[in-house]
């Protein structure tokens, strides 16, 4: 939660990359100002832009695994959809890692949408995971 009388000043930039055709799920890149616990989150629940999979700030989010001769009860919960693609440590920027497969069900043109906003010139996101 945020307390707006004792809690600390924190700062997140936040970028819109894409919306997912539904507008149900929106891509964003977050750029963390200050290093606040849980911040990246608790500001994406307050701007009504919770995180997929957080349990704790966002709502429930469910994906069915519900299809043919599954009953619908077969729910499972999403891990949280929050990913470091690039770390900045002064000017230097450093891809981390490809974000995890099950991200590409929310966004399937991920890699490509990264790629183009990624900040490190050498950037690069395999399909293989």
């Amino acid at each position: 939660f945020i307390d707006l009388e004792r809690g600390k000043e924190s700062l997140t930039d936040i970028e819109v990359l894409a919306e997912h055709p539904s507008q149900k799920y929106t891509l964003l890149k977050l750029h963390p100002r200050t290093g606040r616990k849980h911040q990246l989150r608790v500001h994406c629940s307050y701007l009504r832009f919770p995180i997929v999979g957080d349990t704790k700030y966002g709502v429930h989010n469910r994906v069915s695994t519900a299809g043919k001769g599954k009953p619908p009860s077969k729910a499972i919960t999403t891990p949280l959809c929050l990913h470091a693609y690039e770390v900045q440590v002064g000017d230097q920027t450093f891809p981390v890692a490809s974000p995890p497969k099950y991200f590409e069900s929310f966004f399937p043109q991920l890699n490509s949408i990264l790629s183009k906003h990624s900040t490190s010139p050498n950037v690069s996101f395999d399909k293989e995971r």
